[in-house]
């Protein structure tokens, strides 16, 4: 924990803030699509990163470093696969693979037609958390769209949860306090 006080005195950082906790956690994807409504109980997810590229100028001897282009790594989320309480019939795994198959699979077949299906990408938001469950920090992605959807195996010597994991590219993430 931050900061510390011995006798109610002393210096550095304030002892009374809270620091995020890893627990305290929401994961939204938009409201568009096949996903409008449902909840994807999610299990774990990255928070967005992004990586800069390096341009070097010699000159001489010496050498500048300089900021180069910038692309956003891709996130995991993982999500428990849920096989009732959500409506008659749904299940977290089949609600992702509908999504992919209505929106991603057929915008890669519209595109040899040249259009695009304009729901194929969505946006999502992670929230972090304070104690009460207000959020006070918020992820933004923009332009998200599953690159890979992976099922957890399934072994009859294992008591393991059935989890989904999802990885995810976007465009760009934007990073606020909500």
């Amino acid at each position: 924990m931050p900061g510390f006080k011995i006798n109610g005195e002393g210096s550095g950082p304030n002892a009374g803030v809270e620091p995020a906790f890893t627990h305290r956690w929401l994961f939204e994807f938009d409201q568009v699509g096949t996903m409008k409504g449902v909840a994807l109980y999610a299990m774990s997810t990255q928070r967005p990163s992004a990586e800069i590229d390096v341009i070097k100028f010699h000159h001489g001897q010496t050498e500048a470093n300089l900021p180069g282009k910038n692309r956003w790594s891709p996130i995991n989320v993982k999500f428990y696969e849920i096989l009732n309480g959500l409506p008659e019939g749904d299940n977290t795994a089949r609600e992702i693979f509908t999504y992919w198959a209505e929106n991603v699979n057929s915008a890669v077949v519209l595109l040899a037609d040249g259009k695009i299906n304009p729901n194929f990408r969505t946006g999502c938001t992670i929230s972090m958390l304070d104690g009460l469950g207000e959020p006070k920090h918020l992820y933004s992605l923009s332009n998200v769209w599953p690159i890979k959807i992976e099922p957890s195996e399934l072994n009859y010597s294992s008591s393991e949860l059935a989890t989904v994991q999802v990885t995810l590219r976007y465009d760009a993430a934007f990073e606020s306090g909500a």
